[in-house]
């Protein structure tokens, strides 16, 4: 895989047998493309290439309603199966391309400020989400949902961080009704004890958010009554100890989520709980991760909490915040 890889990341930065023109609408960059690369990993272009359509007979697509940061991390991928999370600028073309001048090379483009929304990261990564969707590219779409849980899972306790995550998913991207994937890593991270306290503290700099996007407080208040038990069995956590499942105690309560012990109520000892369950619509999972949240085990890491957002309840490699 590295191999192909590294033959597929050559290509991007060589125009040599590309054989389809990708042009951005907002900027008139053009990306000179491969079709049996870019068909292979997105179904829209797949159809788009085919001779059925005028953009297969011309070998050019002009994609005019796509954020042009988005839309060159999006080719990026194509080519290197990731793409980076460096905000550049995105270099414009003369109008005339769009009118309708010659399509040329990069000759007469210059590097001036972009017109992309996209400043932070997390929003990059709600971005890359929204236009994979899109172009139905699904593991673009994968790769972006757990970029922006690590990066939302990472940035916590920084406001600025929250309410750019917010906005974009609430007001930027477009998604079906039916897709709640970010919305849910969103309103779980907000309700889940530990960080709520911190959230609560700063909860008068979100005011702006909180007015612009009503669905984001609707969906929170919809996961709290949901989630969240009045059940003396709740919540409860597995103790290390003596490897069974105990109650959190009141005293305890205020530290759940924290990266502090919890009391075991049948052994009597302390320990880092693996996962608390808080009902049986929400239980979270920690697992160690290093500085660049790769997910691995020793003595060198630090134990975080992770976003994970799951589909009818089971789990895969990179567990955390679970809702069933």
């Amino acid at each position: 895989m590295n191999s192909f890889r590294a033959a597929t990341t050559k290509l991007l930065d060589n125009e040599k047998f590309s054989d389809f023109t990708i042009i951005c609408g907002a900027t008139g960059r053009e990306y000179k493309a491969h079709r049996s690369i870019i068909s292979s990993q997105s179904k829209w272009f797949d159809r788009c290439c085919a001779r059925d359509f005028a953009e297969g007979q011309q070998r050019v697509a002009i994609l005019k309603e796509d954020d042009p940061l988005a839309l060159k991390k999006m080719i990026e991928y194509f080519y290197k199966f990731r793409y980076s999370d460096r905000l550049s600028t995105v270099r414009i073309r003369p109008s005339n391309v769009i009118a309708g001048g010659a399509a040329s090379d990069f000759d007469d483009v210059a590097d001036v400020d972009t017109s992309s929304i996209i400043k932070p990261s997390i929003q990059l990564h709600a971005h890359m989400f929204a236009i994979a969707d899109k172009y139905e590219v699904s593991d673009l779409k994968g790769f972006a949902q757990t970029r922006f849980r690590e990066e939302l899972a990472a940035n916590m306790d920084s406001i600025t961080v929250i309410a750019a995550a917010i906005r974009a998913v609430y007001l930027e991207i477009e998604m079906p009704d039916s897709d709640r994937a970010l919305k849910d890593l969103l309103t779980i991270a907000w309700v889940v004890p530990g960080k709520r306290r911190h959230l609560q503290d700063h909860a008068e700099e979100l005011r702006d958010e909180f007015e612009a996007c009503p669905d984001f407080l609707f969906d929170t208040q919809v996961l709290l009554l949901k989630a969240f038990s009045s059940s003396e069995r709740y919540p409860r956590f597995f103790c290390t100890e003596c490897e069974s499942e105990a109650v959190v105690e009141d005293e305890d309560a205020e530290r759940v989520g924290q990266n502090s012990w919890l009391r075991c109520e049948n052994c009597g000892n302390y320990s880092y709980p693996h996962w608390i369950e808080f009902s049986a619509d929400l239980k979270i999972e920690r697992w160690w991760a290093s500085e660049d949240h790769q997910f691995l085990t020793g003595d060198t890491c630090s134990m975080v909490w992770v976003a994970k957002q799951e589909q009818r309840g089971d789990r895969d490699e990179l567990k955390g915040w679970s809702i069933s």
